[in-house]
């Protein structure tokens, strides 16, 4: 009588252990087939491929990163921010080393400030490369992306701080000008003097 009553319940282990492992193996499968499309630079592809991978395996941080990338590159921003958000909400329960889990997000909070500064979003963008060197302080491409950032917000800077002065000389300039506005007619009334005057 055990032995009936086991059965069942051992099979029905077995089986949801086998769905686990098909889920993964399809969600392995759609995630390659998200590469291969990143690679030919087919976004629409790439991005139906993940979200056929998210679907077979919810809580995975690289899904919902490579979403937010991929929405980046579609300009989809609200989901690629609400997928940046997410990856970072589930890498504290996927990883129980802190190595992974540091390495984990380092690349969401990188991504996500290639996102931001894509969108002109220079402190969001600057946080997130400073978190994601906080975790990993030997990355160049972020220490180059915060050097980047940091150079533009001058630039930008400088040219408003400029645009301001060419604006204040505008109006100096027509205010001292008056006299200078009619010297080139003179100049020209003076030619066309001294063309009256000749042969």
């Amino acid at each position: 009588m055990k032995i009936r009553f086991l059965m069942p319940l051992a099979m029905l282990v077995v089986l949801s252990s086998c769905q686990k492992h098909i889920d993964y193996m399809q969600s392995y499968y759609y995630n390659q087939k998200y590469k291969y499309y990143m690679n030919k630079k087919e976004f629409e592809k790439a991005q139906a491929a993940e979200l056929i991978s998210k679907e077979n395996l919810q809580d995975r941080y690289e899904l919902d990163s490579n979403l937010g990338v991929i929405f980046n590159l579609l300009n989809k921003n609200d989901e690629s921010e609400k997928s940046f958000d997410e990856a970072l909400k589930v890498v504290p329960q996927q990883f129980a080393s802190e190595a992974e889990r540091d390495q984990a997000l380092f690349a969401i909070h990188f991504n996500r400030g290639v996102f931001y500064q894509s969108q002109k979003k220079t402190d969001q963008a600057l946080r997130d490369y400073q978190a994601a060197l906080d975790l990993n302080p030997t990355s160049t491409e972020t220490k180059t992306n915060i050097e980047l950032l940091i150079q533009k917000q001058k630039e930008d800077e400088q040219k408003k701080d400029g645009k301001d002065g060419k604006d204040e000389k505008k109006g100096q300039e027509k205010k001292d000008g008056q006299g200078q506005d009619q010297k080139p007619e003179d100049k020209d009334g003076a030619k066309k003097d001294e063309d009256k005057d000749g042969p």
